[in-house]
């Protein structure tokens, strides 16, 4: 970069990480109560996100509410909460990172046919995190489905290299959901996100109905 685009550049990622910091967080509820179609999903479904400020995090649990799944969040020291680790999650998602500390690493994923795969976007790609635990785990046989919240937009090319990730990893890139919050000026709130996810869920689970209740 030039020094002029490299100071824009860092004052629109400063920008966004004082609006990440001021947005109110929206911590993910665990629902654990079965629903009535439980006792026909089998038990082997999990969900894996990373939720920086709450959003993936409702969104995530709503997932494995609707299909009786176990629950794992992924933790990342790199990225705690404040304005200057905002701004280093938006830098390093501009240079198209790949590896940051997480917790956990790995997960024995063994038991589960069906994976899903969570995280917020950070400019216009899956955030850091989930691209450390794909590279760091081994998905063989799985059925991938890649599920996103963001304020703006992704872009597709980012999500075909991260369809492109999980295969090298021997999973199946089943599908890819998402939930437009919108801008910090006029957001969901929470009872409206889980609104617009339950109907996003309802609209897929028939495209899903084969790849939920195959045995």
């Amino acid at each position: 970069m030039n020094r002029k685009l490299s100071i824009c550049f860092a004052s629109i990622v400063l920008l966004n990480s004082l609006i990440i910091a001021q947005t109110k967080s929206i911590p993910p509820t665990i629902m654990n109560e079965s629903n009535e179609n439980s006792e026909k999903i089998p038990p082997d479904i999990l969900v894996i996100y990373y939720s920086s400020t709450g959003n993936t995090g409702v969104m995530g649990e709503e997932i494995a509410k609707e299909f009786h799944a176990d629950v794992i969040n992924i933790k990342s020291e790199t990225y705690d909460e404040g304005i200057w680790t905002s701004f280093k999650a938006g830098l390093d998602a501009w240079n198209e990172e790949r590896r940051c500390n997480i917790d956990p690493e790995t997960v024995d994923v063994s038991k589960y046919r069906i994976i899903f795969l969570g995280s917020p976007i950070w400019w216009y790609r899956p955030a850091v995190p989930l691209w450390t635990f794909v590279e760091m785990n081994d998905f063989t046989g799985k059925r991938i489905v890649l599920f996103n919240t963001f304020n703006s937009r992704f872009k597709e090319e980012y999500i075909e290299e991260f369809k492109d990730l999980v295969e090298d990893k021997g999973g199946e890139f089943y599908d890819h959901i998402y939930v437009r919050r919108g801008r910090w000026y006029n957001q969901f709130d929470r009872d409206e996100l889980v609104i617009q996810i339950k109907q996003l869920l309802d609209t897929r689970k028939v495209r899903w109905q084969s790849m939920i209740l195959e045995e």
